[in-house]
């Protein structure tokens, strides 16, 4: 009989070796995105909390940013680290997207192929 076994239980399609990395890859990415997120609002909150509401250019707070309603300053470190971490949490979310997106076409193709 075509598609049993043996001891006659239903074969399990086999995988495609490609897929599994392509997995692996997806959740890796997709968990980045996720700690990308979360340290980015994290950031914030944390900057909203404990910046000052004044500029200081002697300490060098002179970007101001406005973080739920409060201006704070930040100085070029700060303000260049918070650009940085929003960034790569929108590439990293842009990335598992069109990876999911990818597999999910490649999902579908090979059940139409079928």
């Amino acid at each position: 009989m075509e598609g049993t076994n043996e001891d006659s239980r239903p074969s399990m399609p086999e995988q495609n070796p490609k897929s599994r990395p392509s997995r692996r890859l997806t959740w890796a990415v997709g968990l980045l995105a996720l700690f990308m997120s979360s340290a980015t609002v994290y950031q914030v909150h944390h900057y909203g909390e404990t910046r000052p509401r004044l500029a200081e250019a002697a300490s060098g707070h002179t970007h101001a940013v406005k973080i739920h309603q409060n201006v704070v300053y930040l100085t070029a470190g700060e303000f260049g680290a918070a650009v940085t971490s929003h960034l790569m949490a929108i590439g990293a979310i842009g990335i598992f997207l069109g990876l999911l997106l990818k597999s999910r076409a490649r999902k579908s193709a090979q059940g139409q192929s079928r």
